[in-house]
């Protein structure tokens, strides 16, 4: 016999958080992608997506964690992010709460965007005249 189960929204996100903290130890993990969708909030929070041809996950990076910093991130640098696996229950969101960064380079995918963005604007397709 199958069992079967009556919860809340809430409660069954609450019920995945605490089975992925109970099996899996994901609080130092360094991940490897590209940055997205970059925010740096006036609070000194950052907020982005790292990602890589394959995938993509949603990054916080406190503002005491963004002072000890010692470098500039941007849109599209490829990184090495070291941070705790968590899911943020309000949202029902896998994320990483990045505790430090560690640079390496312009990222593949951020250079292809800017390549094609390079051939659209050559081929006039951002001309004022194109808009309606």
């Amino acid at each position: 016999m199958k069992e079967t189960y009556d919860v809340t929204v809430g409660r069954l996100i609450t019920r995945i958080r605490d089975i992925l903290h109970s099996t899996v130890k994901m609080d130092k993990v360094w991940v490897h992608g590209e940055i997205s969708n970059l925010t740096k909030h006036r609070n000194g929070q950052y907020y982005f997506s790292l990602k890589d041809d394959t995938a993509s996950i949603r990054c916080v990076m406190f503002s005491s964690s963004v002072k000890a910093l010692q470098l500039d991130v941007n849109e599209g640098d490829k990184v090495a992010i070291q941070g705790r696996v968590e899911l943020y229950v309000e949202r029902g969101d896998l994320q990483l709460i990045v505790k430090t960064i560690r640079p390496e380079g312009l990222g593949q995918l951020y250079l292809e965007f800017e390549a094609r963005k390079k051939r659209l604007v050559q081929g006039g397709y951002f001309d004022q005249d194109h808009k309606k």
